[in-house]
């Protein structure tokens, strides 16, 4: 093995960084930029679902909550459900947010 990487070593790198991994080199290579603004793209799409996914799941948990006052549950503990199903939602959009814009900015730096 060592005399292969030796012999491939100084006729085939072109300045590339290179992963010796068994029985493949691999040569560390930046993705173009076109690739990465798809990427990017793809990655708000992912985001934005989840995002929705969050919302519908929030408007189902305040329906069944909301429909708790019926079954004779007080009037402020269906309110504080409600908040508080709220703030998890909240919550965790902006987590969605922020690492989709952490992931993005990690895709567009060369």
């Amino acid at each position: 093995m060592k005399t292969r990487e030796r012999s491939g070593h100084a006729n085939d790198t072109k300045g590339l960084p290179r992963q010796n991994i068994a029985p493949n080199t691999r040569y560390a290579v930046g993705l173009p930029q076109r690739w990465r603004c798809n990427l990017s793209k793809k990655d708000n799409q992912v985001a934005e679902t989840a995002k929705v996914n969050a919302r519908n799941t929030c408007k189902d948990s305040k329906d069944s909550i909301h429909k708790l006052t019926k079954e004779g549950v007080s009037e402020d503990a269906v309110n504080a459900g409600e908040e508080r199903v709220q703030e998890l939602t909240d919550s965790f959009v902006a987590r969605v947010d922020e690492v989709c814009e952490t992931k993005q900015k990690d895709i567009l730096v060369v």
